[in-house]
Order: C-alpha cells, then sequence, then structure tokens
C-alpha cells in the first residue's frame, strides 16, 4: 500500500509542478499586457498565447481531480480488502 501511494503522489506532484510552470507563464504573459505602449497585434498575439496556456491550466487541474481521486479509491479500495 505504501508504493501506491508514494507513486502517487510522486505522479500527482509532477502534475502540480507542470500545473504551476502554465499558471506562471500565463502571468507573464498578462503582465506583458500590461506594459504602456503595446501595439494591438501583440496585444492579441498574447491573447492567444493566455487563451492557449489556460487551456492547459483547465486540463491540468481536472487531470489532478482525476488523479487525487483514483488514488482516494485504490487506497480505499486496498484497505478494505488488504488481502487483495
Amino acid at each position: 500500500m505504501g508504493v501506491v501511494a508514494s507513486l502517487s503522489s510522486i505522479s500527482i506532484s509532477q502534475k502540480e509542478e507542470t500545473l504551476q510552470k502554465e499558471e506562471a507563464i500565463v502571468r507573464g504573459f498578462k503582465l506583458q499586457m500590461t506594459e504602456a505602449g503595446i501595439s494591438e497585434k501583440k496585444k492579441a498575439l498574447l491573447s492567444s498565447f493566455i487563451d492557449n496556456h489556460l487551456d492547459k491550466v483547465i486540463k491540468l487541474e481536472e487531470e489532478i481531480k482525476e488523479m487525487k481521486a483514483g488514488c482516494a479509491h485504490i487506497m480505499r479500495r486496498m484497505h478494505e480488502n488488504p488481502s487483495e
């Protein structure tokens, strides 16, 4: 049971790290949008980048939620039936 918990924790941590990187990228693009004198072309490009990375953030959040639920389910099953 300890190995399953450890591996699950590592996998979730890796996804959370990737999520944090994507969120940092979004913050960086949003910061660039606040620059004085930014052209409309650059704004449009940054907006596109933000949308793309926000989609990744949403997907990662969903994956993490699913992984946590799956891990909890496995751990419950192993606790209920330790011989399996």
